[in-house]
């Protein structure tokens, strides 16, 4: 089962997908890049989805930001590839990391970055 939420990143609303494991903490966490797909929002991807639900189930709490999310989401595919940023990337992913760390059934410890 996910959700989502929203973090405020560079002036921007960046949705995040979160898919939390079962049972009592604190788990290892998972910040999960997404992949070009996903460009018309996470939950329109159901392989960001999909995956995210087998880490959880793995007992691995894994959001998923959306690096997309300064773009509108009918927007081109290829604009919003073309238009990915490192610095923008890293910022999104450090944002990521820190509302990740700030979970109470999080082991600050235990986080990694994967992507796909």
């Amino acid at each position: 089962m996910t959700e989502t939420t929203n973090l405020t990143v560079g002036g921007s609303e960046m949705e995040m997908l979160i898919a939390r494991p079962e049972g009592p903490g604190p788990h290892p966490g998972l910040i999960m890049g997404i992949h070009a797909p996903a460009y018309t929002g996470l939950e329109a991807d159901r392989f960001t989805v999909y995956a995210a639900e087998r880490y959880a189930a793995q007992g691995y709490m894994t959001i998923a930001p959306f690096l997309f999310h300064r773009y509108p989401l009918d927007g081109e595919r290829q604009v919003k590839i073309d238009g990915l940023r490192d610095d923008n990337i890293l910022a999104d992913m450090n944002a990521a990391r820190d509302f990740l760390g700030a979970m109470e059934d999080v082991d600050n410890d235990r986080i990694g970055v994967l992507g796909h």
